[in-house]
């Protein structure tokens, strides 16, 4: 049974609606609920059912996610430890990017800024070290030379 007050479904056997507290009819013992009938007449005629198949399909959300550039974050991640790879997966994200409507264009530019300048400074220390290295090699080689840097070195230091 329907309560003819608030429309809830309540005990065929109770005196008062336990959600509104009004006195039920006896001819709402038998009766649909009142209130199912008059959306569907105010709906037009239309179901609940049809009417939210419509809600449902006028009003779909409109967010979709944007799909991420792996190659560019992998590119910008490994550019602080692995410079060569964090430079292939950047220039791999900076060419994706073209098809992906330049999503991730930003971190693969940064990637290889990053990639570029660890190269670099990693030659830059090879080189040093190189001339480095062979100025120490020609200076055991001779070994008048090799005294007198020891001999220097110690004198600086504060042995001699």
């Amino acid at each position: 049974m329907f309560c003819s007050n608030c429309g809830r479904e309540i005990s065929d056997g109770a005196a008062i609606c336990p959600y509104c507290a009004a006195k039920p009819d006896a001819k709402s013992a038998d009766a649909p609920n009142p209130f199912t009938e008059t959306r569907e007449q105010s709906n037009g005629g239309r179901s609940q059912q049809q009417y939210q198949q419509q809600y449902q399909q006028q009003y779909q959300p409109q967010y979709q996610p944007s799909p991420t550039n792996g190659f560019a974050i992998a590119g910008l991640v490994c550019a602080f430890f692995f410079p060569l790879l964090g430079l292939i997966f950047s220039c791999i994200g900076l060419s994706r990017s073209k098809t992906m409507n330049g999503e991730g264009k930003g971190l693969s530019i940064a990637g290889l800024v990053i990639s570029l300048l660890w190269l670099v400074a990693v030659v830059i220390i090879i080189v040093v070290y190189a001339v480095v290295l062979g100025a120490l090699v020609d200076t055991l080689n001779d070994p008048n030379t090799y005294y007198d840097t020891v001999n220097m070195a110690m004198a600086y230091i504060g042995v001699l």
